[in-house]
């Protein structure tokens, strides 16, 4: 639709809000959040007949000329945003914080964001150089390892005061938390819930589930004894309570001293 074929409407100075939507190549809902945010939503900038918006040729000439992402038609040889997203393996999210910020050029037509190709080749030489440097590993694949979601990880890291850093992802090539392999046995291990059990301890909570007996008992009479007792979660199962084989070899003769009495003091 041209610009004098809509001015040639009637209502003097005045042209359909949804003419100049079509012509800005936008939604409905961008103009009239625009006009609210302007203040123009009350005549003289705007009227409304017969249920229908009109919106002064001043503020349409105002509003295509763009306060942020210009809406024209794009040059040649630019890109939608989500092939750029393709091409440079950058998220949809980081393609709107830059254009938002003025860091990457981009025009809106036909309710698509078109990218320049300059943009689109320098964030992908930038991603490309994101690889992880030499001793980084992926935060998510120790998660898979252990049977812990992300959110997990990346909450035990932070309790840690272990700082992630971003680089590609091996795969999709999106960026990704990944910490340094230094940094990993303080996460598996530098909590009150370790993600594994010490080598050779054995699950005293399941161990005295299976024979009848609380497991909070056997944990009260190894904490009074000196015994060192942890939570611990094996890979795929709930946290149990884990202790070196001798305790549980202790308690047990204590309780066989102690039989008929239900557990060990």
């Amino acid at each position: 639709m041209t610009r004098e074929r809509i001015c040639s409407k009637p209502l003097g100075d005045y042209i359909p809000a949804l003419d100049v939507v079509e012509l800005a190549g936008v939604t409905p809902s961008t103009l009239y959040a625009w006009l609210k945010r302007r203040g123009y939503r009350r005549c003289p900038h705007s009227r409304v007949l017969r249920g229908v918006l009109y919106v002064h040729l001043d503020v349409v000439d105002e509003y295509l000329e763009g306060d942020g992402i210009p809406r024209r038609r794009p040059p040649e040889g630019w890109v939608t945003k989500a092939e750029a997203v393709r091409l440079s393996g950058r998220s949809t999210f980081w393609w709107d914080r830059h254009i938002r910020r003025g860091e990457a050029r981009a025009v809106r037509y036909k309710r698509l964001v078109w990218i320049h190709p300059d943009d689109v080749e320098r964030a992908k030489a930038e991603h490309e150089a994101s690889e992880p440097p030499p001793g980084w590993v992926l935060l998510s694949s120790i998660a898979k390892r252990y049977g812990v979601t992300d959110a997990t990880m990346r909450r035990r890291t932070q309790r840690a005061g272990i700082r992630w850093r971003l680089y590609a992802h091996p795969v999709t090539r999106q960026l990704a938390a990944y910490i340094h392999e230094s940094d990993v046995e303080r996460v598996v291990y530098g909590h009150a819930v370790r993600l594994v059990p010490p080598d050779g301890w054995v699950p005293y909570t399941r161990l005295a589930a299976e024979m009848g007996i609380d497991p909070q008992v056997v944990w009260g009479w190894m904490r009074r004894h000196g015994y060192r007792v942890v939570m611990a979660r094996e890979p795929g199962r709930p946290r149990t309570g884990w202790c070196a084989p001798e305790a549980w070899e202790a308690y047990q003769r204590a309780s066989y001293k102690l039989a008929g009495r239900g557990r060990a003091s």
